[in-house]
């Protein structure tokens, strides 16, 4: 057994025999990683568990309501790290997926999901009735000047997890 411990890395060992097949050269190998876990809130749980944040410093009811949110909508998160990264592009990556962000207060972390509330949140309209009369100005960004493409990059699982770049624009 090795002695060595290996945080948040995958391993791998190869015991191949030297034939004349090898030439001199490292086989190709491919290999499927997976933790069992697409949830983006029990993703995001499992890394911030992952880099020593105690289950007591967590808001598990945000947390549990998040899970639930993600579930109800199909939202998943099948994240493989293929570079170096921080823990707060981690996360955000992984909220971005389950339409939320990761919020640290001090040394707590809670979840702020975009998620439709059961009391309506405090909103205000503007009329006629509240504008100082000739004080209104509206402003758009002429159609030449916006963005009308946006390229996503991705893991194609149906591509043997090659990255694929897929544009999709808005013509008009």
């Amino acid at each position: 057994g090795d002695d060595f411990i290996y945080p948040n890395t995958a391993l791998l060992a190869v015991r191949a025999l030297a034939t004349d097949q090898l030439s001199g050269s490292f086989p190709n190998v491919t290999v499927l990683i997976s933790n069992g876990i697409n949830n983006p809130a029990d993703v995001a749980l499992s890394i911030l568990n992952e880099v020593g944040v105690d289950n007591s410093l967590i808001d598990t009811a945000k947390f549990d309501e998040w899970r639930t949110f993600c579930t109800n909508n199909g939202y998943t998160c099948n994240l493989y790290l293929d570079t170096t990264t921080n823990v707060r592009k981690a996360l955000d990556f992984v909220a971005t997926c389950g339409r939320a962000r990761i919020e640290q207060f001090g040394s707590h972390f809670s979840v702020i999901a975009d998620m439709p509330n059961a009391i309506p949140v405090q909103g205000f309209m503007f009329g006629m009735g509240n504008i100082l009369e000739d004080s209104f100005k509206e402003e758009f960004l002429p159609i030449a000047d916006r963005a009308n493409v946006i390229e996503v990059t991705y893991n194609d699982e149906d591509n043997d997890y090659e990255k694929t770049v897929v544009e999709v624009s808005n013509d008009t």
